[in-house]
């Protein structure tokens, strides 16, 4: 099993016409697990050899997995300010 998270935060500065939009912050945590064997390497075990050892490699064998996840995200956003008034149609949140 395999956890993963990530964050992002986000902040905004005045801009023109004394506007300022809203910091942002995304984040998400996941959960995730591999079904079938993890994947390896076969090493060629005779001797074939052609005068340069880049010859001698290892060769990935196929094999079928399958990966399930789990992923819970979610974003707020803070209210737009136009010339020091909040606009209460920005901003909000999701999950």
């Amino acid at each position: 099993m395999q956890l993963t998270a990530s964050a992002i935060y986000q902040i905004s500065t005045r801009g023109a016409q004394n506007t300022r939009l809203g910091n942002r912050l995304q984040g998400g945590i996941a959960l995730s697990h591999r079904f079938g064997p993890k994947p390896h390497e076969h090493m060629e075990t005779r001797n074939h050899h052609h005068g340069d050892e880049l010859d001698e490699h290892a060769e990935e064998h196929p094999h079928s997995s399958w990966d399930a996840f789990v992923e819970l995200a979610g974003e707020w956003e803070g209210r737009q300010k136009i010339d020091g008034e909040t606009e209460a149609a920005s901003g909000g949140k999701w999950a």
